[in-house]
């Protein structure tokens, strides 16, 4: 099992934009300074097991696997989307929880 928690990485939010009749689209804003907000908190926690089955000789071997990384279904922010205006601002996440399975065998 691995957790990993950490502080939200830094950003710089849009505070504001403007429209610019000749180009045809907005412009944002910006504070002066860059990286004055934090993302929320990133937590995630994966689950790993594997197994190996067989008896002797070595060559009949087979591992089994399953791995299920972030098993609460955390919704971790990865960046914000902007509406064509700027007026609005939709959460990217990174990956949901994800399950896979499988074997080797040795021959």
């Amino acid at each position: 099992m691995y957790t990993l928690y950490r502080s939200g990485a830094p950003y710089s939010p849009v505070i504001g934009s403007d429209f610019d009749g000749a180009a045809g689209y907005y412009f944002p804003y910006y504070q002066l300074q860059p990286n004055t907000a934090n993302l929320p908190n990133y937590f995630r926690t994966d689950l790993n097991f594997s197994k190996l089955l067989g008896k002797q000789p070595v060559e009949r071997k087979w591992v089994i696997y399953l791995n299920i990384n972030n098993i609460f279904n955390s919704l971790n922010v990865r960046s914000y989307a902007y509406s064509f205006d700027y007026s609005s601002r939709m959460a990217q996440y990174f990956q949901k929880r994800f399950v896979y399975f499988g074997f080797v065998k040795k021959f």
